[in-house]
């Protein structure tokens, strides 16, 4: 069979508290290994796309989003150990200064370490001594999660009311959330300009919504005459956006003392807009959550990944058979579910 399309797997924890235990990732190192497939770094990746060397072996890529701290005890240790590479995209804001960090005992949860680092404390995420370690090993690379992460309202269309129900960790200003408020469409923060609520708006929405026998449609009706809010201007906004890519680069490459080239959206979810500036940022490499083929030039923009499941060697071999080869995966290019541009709120 000829092997000319690259297989991305994407991870994020690595815990016992996550589905990908340690003892789940290293099965999956140990089939690695065992079956002569090597791992690739960014440059050899970049080379292989653009066809200055194609790469015919057996081989993929081993990504993890985010920069938990999980990776540095529980990865790393492993990597080390059957010497394979990976590369980690790090959320920029959140690669502070820390020596003395280690894991949470018990491990925090996601939305837990999350949510504490909206509130400034990242020790649930890798710090800057942890990151030079692994970068100096030769196995482990860097690359951009955006500057900060963040999530936005994205449009004035409202999805539901507020019931008290437990919010996503990204929503933002949950803390001044009340029962009533109306929940409007949330995306991340690349993909266009931020909604507004008008404060009036959202009292009088609340106040209705409180009433017994109200429902969405009736309180719209009701309130239409009132402005729900305004949009960012397209300036501040595309301000934001080149904070969010070129700044998280300039931020990573200060401190690790290297060129950041490689970029993971949020999500999953691009922007058309966004890869403009990653363009002229100079990103070579952009990642995202869809499922294909990894082999032309133009995929360099869009490198297709597929998640890794609590599953063994069968499952491995079959995504990998499909991932290899451009034209079994191009199935999936075909089949794919559209990744949504907007996120739940609850």
């Amino acid at each position: 069979m000829i092997r000319d399309s690259i297989p991305v797997i994407c991870y994020h924890r690595i815990d016992e508290s996550d589905p990908i235990t340690p003892q789940v990732f290293e099965s999956h190192l140990c089939y690695f290994k065992k079956a002569g497939i090597r791992s690739l770094g960014l440059e050899e990746m970049q080379r292989h796309l653009s066809g200055e060397q194609r790469i015919s072996e057996k081989c993929l890529m081993l990504t993890f989003d985010d920069g938990y701290q999980d990776f540095y005890h529980n990865a790393y240790p492993l990597l080390k150990q059957y010497g394979i590479k990976a590369v980690v995209f790090l959320i920029a804001d959140r690669l502070v200064p820390d020596p003395d960090r280690s894991i949470s005992s018990p491990a925090l949860s996601y939305d837990e370490i999350h949510t504490r680092a909206f509130r400034g404390d990242f020790r649930g995420f890798l710090s800057l001594e942890q990151v030079l370690e692994m970068q100096e090993s030769g196995l482990v690379e860097f690359g951009a999660h955006t500057k900060t992460h963040s999530v936005v309202r994205i449009s004035s269309e409202i999805t539901g009311v507020y019931t008290g129900q437990k919010l996503k960790w990204y929503f933002p200003n949950a803390e001044t959330i009340k029962t009533g408020d109306p929940l409007f469409q949330l995306s991340p923060n690349l993909v266009g300009p931020e909604f507004i609520p008008n404060p009036d708006y959202v009292e009088q929405f609340s106040k209705l919504a409180t009433q017994p026998g109200q429902n969405l449609a009736d309180i719209k009706t009701r309130l239409h005459t009132i402005p729900k809010g305004t949009f960012e201007s397209t300036e501040a906004w595309q301000e934001k956006l080149i904070d969010e890519i070129a700044g998280a680069k300039k931020i990573l490459e200060l401190k690790l003392g290297k060129p950041v080239t490689s970029f993971c959206w949020p999500w999953g979810i691009e922007s058309e807009e966004a890869k403009k500036v990653l363009d002229n940022a100079g990103y070579k490499l952009l990642f995202t959550l869809q499922r294909g083929s990894n082999s032309k030039p133009e995929h360099a923009f869009s490198i297709k990944r597929f998640s890794a499941r609590k599953k063994g060697s069968n499952w491995l071999f079959s995504r990998l058979l499909v991932f290899n080869n451009t034209l079994l995966s191009s199935h999936y290019d075909k089949k794919k579910k559209t990744i949504p541009s907007t996120l739940p709120c609850c």
